[in-house]
């Protein structure tokens, strides 16, 4: 690709395979790169490839994506830092200043690799004022596929990503009613942040329990004529669709089953990160013997779900 552009972009699904497939990508060119040879990568949109945006979107949409690239070493510091987001705490910003001085000494050219350090280092301590614009534009630049889809679709400019990914959970199962036995115990495990979500999901989950073989048509009549008309139609909505295609009737249930096992692990993960940080600051403000094993532990479960991912 270097014979044809200095700087070829590539371009990956917006899924948790697609980004650690595009996380090797990014280390694995690192030896290769010289001064003006480098890669750009752009993340689609969550559930979509080119095929399937050109088809619904147009090829314009596509075209804003490639307009928009992120640089490689953009890209590695957003996977390092989960999005742009520098560590609070000092001795996790030590180790990600570690992990970004062993990615950058993967170049073997030198002028390149100094470069790449330099950046590094300059994102790590400047201030903190100016880390947050930092962050702020890398996020926009990491999602501005999703964001330039949504301005077409004006009500999806002011998506809230948690509660999408609640509203997926759901329209998964009332879609796929054969999957209860194995979504049913581990939906009742997360802790909802949308009140009115989280009412359709134990009622959801209580006429399962009463009902087991109950089918789909029949679950919406009951849940509209008790009052859940407006929050099942935001649950089974078009913006729902758009980032979960498996939630969709009809899909495989080898499909529908992966993407609802994706999008659970996505809302743990960020469970577990609120809950580890609520932890060290317990532990900071208040130390403990009590306090220090729930950080420690916290701190053993974020690492096996980090290598559980890694492995699968």
């Amino acid at each position: 690709l270097w014979r044809k552009v200095p700087e070829p972009i590539l371009c990956f699904d917006g899924d948790a395979a697609g980004q650690r497939a595009a996380g090797r990508v990014a280390l694995k060119v690192l030896p290769l790169l010289k001064p003006g040879y480098s890669l750009r990568f752009v993340i689609m949109p969550w559930g979509e490839d080119p095929d399937t945006l050109i088809k619904t979107h147009g090829p314009d949409a596509m075209d804003k994506l490639l307009s928009s690239p992120l640089p490689l070493s953009e890209f590695i510091w957003m996977l390092e830092t989960e999005g742009g987001e520098l560590p609070r705490l000092p001795e996790h910003r030590a180790a990600l200043q570690q992990r970004l001085k062993e990615h950058s000494a993967l170049i073997q050219d030198p002028t390149v690799r100094s470069h790449f350090l330099s950046s590094f280092n300059h994102k790590i301590w400047e201030r903190p004022e100016r880390n947050s614009k930092v962050k702020h534009t890398l996020q926009i630049n990491k999602w501005k596929s999703n964001v330039n889809l949504q301005k077409e679709a004006g009500p999806m400019a002011k998506t809230d990503i948690e509660k999408i990914r609640e509203a997926i959970l759901l329209a998964t199962l009332i879609n796929h009613p054969n999957t209860y036995d194995y979504i049913a115990e581990r939906l009742g495990t997360i802790s909802y942040k949308c009140s009115d979500l989280d009412k359709l999901r134990q009622e959801v989950l209580k006429v399962f329990s009463d009902h087991a073989t109950i089918e789909t048509n029949s679950l919406k009549e009951h849940l509209v004529k008790i009052g859940y008309s407006d929050t099942l139609k935001d649950v089974l909505s078009t913006e729902v669709y758009n980032h979960a295609f498996y939630a969709r009737p009809n899909t495989p249930s080898n499909v529908v089953i992966s993407g609802w096992d994706e999008i659970f692990g996505q809302i743990k993960a960020k469970d577990l990160i609120m809950e580890l940080e609520n932890a060290e600051k317990d532990f900071a403000e208040h130390p403990s013997t009590d306090s220090w094993n729930r950080l420690v532990a916290l701190r053993k479960q974020k690492i096996e779900e980090t290598v559980n991912e890694l492995v699968y």
